[in-house]
């Protein structure tokens, strides 16, 4: 059985019965990670608001930090003029349409549920 934070541990109580009665555990598994997903919406669903305008914010940072280096990089001859313009021009559509990758991701890994194995090389 599952556990939440109130108020969502309500949703539960109408299947506490079923989740004693039951002993198949193939369905009380695949019943247990329904409810988790429902459960876990509303919270996804805040910290995915809270997540795309701390984004849309930083947006303007972001272009005049990347500005600011590609600059420099053109000043030390590490960068040609053509991308520092492409980027003047560009920038700004380009970090907006990475919002959207960066929200798929955002959601993809909160609904993960398998414990991915960091491994240490060396």
């Amino acid at each position: 059985m599952i556990c939440a934070s109130p108020p969502f541990n309500l949703l539960i109580l109408p299947f506490v019965p079923y989740f004693w009665i039951s002993r198949d555990e193939g369905n009380l598994k695949s019943l247990n990670s329904m409810l988790c997903k429902i459960i876990y919406f509303p919270l996804i669903l805040v910290l995915s608001i809270v997540f795309i305008v701390a984004n849309v914010i930083l947006i303007p940072f972001a272009y005049i930090k990347t500005l600011i280096h590609k600059i420099s990089l053109f000043a030390r001859k590490q960068s040609s003029c053509q991308t520092m313009v492409f980027y003047f021009f560009f920038g700004i559509p380009m970090l907006l349409v990475a919002q959207v990758t960066d929200f798929y991701w955002f959601v993809k890994h909160a609904y993960m549920w398998e414990k991915q194995e960091v491994t240490e090389e060396g």
